[in-house]
């Protein structure tokens, strides 16, 4: 705990402005904002919009996930977005993080992570996992059909969504729906990129920066 704590307090406060291009720090992003299937002129409530991986997808994927096997640390920022929508509220948290990225004999690609905040000198654990199979990538191996959608595809960045269900009056409903960037830099560095919309606005924005250990 000691150590990541003087990791964390040598960080500074330079965070990643950018992901592969112009991107938003958890200061710039807005509150309440729409998500990526509203943005597509879709309701928050529809299914992603899966498909099976085009030609050269697959080994751009796995080109991807060999890249970023290994051990990482580093730290985290995230935008929360506290209160009705009329007081809402931004929160930022920092934190540290260590990581472990690896795939099985199946070709699931996860990433285990724990993350420290210093202030509250808390710990959670969080795992981002996907599958990849020659046709098609998910979040789970042995599924008939893909469960994100892919955005983005390339060898050093993946960017896809992923929406979970709610039981409600009536069964079970969409009302999360997460958008979520994952690839290298130019210099090497591991970086996550997720933000959470709940019934199709933004209520938490998070940016990962992790070097290799």
């Amino acid at each position: 705990m000691k150590d990541m704590q003087s990791r964390f307090l040598w960080a500074g406060v330079l965070w990643v402005l950018f992901f592969f291009g112009p991107g938003r720090a958890a200061e710039a992003v807005e509150c309440l904002s729409p998500s990526y299937s509203v943005q597509k002129g879709r309701e928050y409530r529809s299914d992603v919009e899966a498909r099976d991986l085009r030609e050269g997808e697959y080994r751009d994927l796995e080109e991807l996930f060999q890249s970023l096997l290994g051990e990482w640390s580093g730290t985290g920022r995230q935008l929360n977005c506290e209160g009705p929508e009329d007081a809402i509220r931004r929160e930022i948290e920092n934190f540290m993080i260590d990581a472990k990225a690896y795939v099985d004999s199946e070709g699931l690609f996860t990433l285990e992570s724990t993350l420290v905040r210093a202030q509250e000198n808390t710990e959670q654990q969080e795992s981002l996992r996907l599958f990849l199979g020659k046709t098609m990538l998910s979040t789970r191996p042995h599924i008939s059909a893909s469960d994100i959608e892919l955005v983005a595809v390339s060898p050093a960045e993946l960017t896809y969504v992923h929406k979970s269900r709610n039981q409600g009056l009536g069964g079970a409903v969409i009302s999360q729906e997460a958008l979520i960037r994952i690839g290298r830099s130019p210099t090497g560095t591991l970086i996550l990129e997720k933000t959470i919309f709940f019934f199709g606005r933004l209520t938490s924005h998070s940016i990962w920066n992790l070097e290799r250990r």
